[in-house]
């Protein structure tokens, strides 16, 4: 017991963490159909590079972007499923990187992706 008296000013703070609600994902500094565009041309960029080393670095680059400012706001509004088709897109497209087969599956990624984060703006 002598351990947990130094805690006892600590817990209404522990309290009212624990129930504070979590927020909606914090929106990125770019409006998402702009970062969305982003991430697709680089995507598209990776696809068209034969150069698979290349082509790896900027599927990298789009999927890291896509995962730090689009997949929360998706995650947000979608269901884990829609998001991971997302995601699966992203996997074919990097497992046909270099081989110039890249082109088709990136092209799918870009439409629903476009598609998902049209859905995200407010209706005016």
């Amino acid at each position: 017991m002598p351990l947990m008296k130094p805690l006892l000013p600590l817990l209404p703070l522990l309290g009212t963490l624990a129930c504070t609600a979590h927020s909606a994902p914090e929106q990125p500094a770019m409006p998402p159909h702009r970062v969305a565009a982003e991430v697709v041309h680089t995507i598209e960029s990776a696809a068209a590079t034969l150069n698979s080393e290349a082509a790896a670095e900027e599927w990298t680059v789009a999927h890291d972007r896509f995962e730090r400012e689009l997949e929360p706001l998706l995650r947000a509004k979608y269901t884990d499923n829609e998001v991971a088709e997302i995601e699966y897109a992203f996997g074919r497209v990097h497992a046909r990187l270099g081989t110039g087969e890249a082109d088709e599956a990136a092209r799918v990624l870009g439409e629903r992706l476009a598609v998902m984060v049209a859905e995200l703006q407010p209706q005016t």
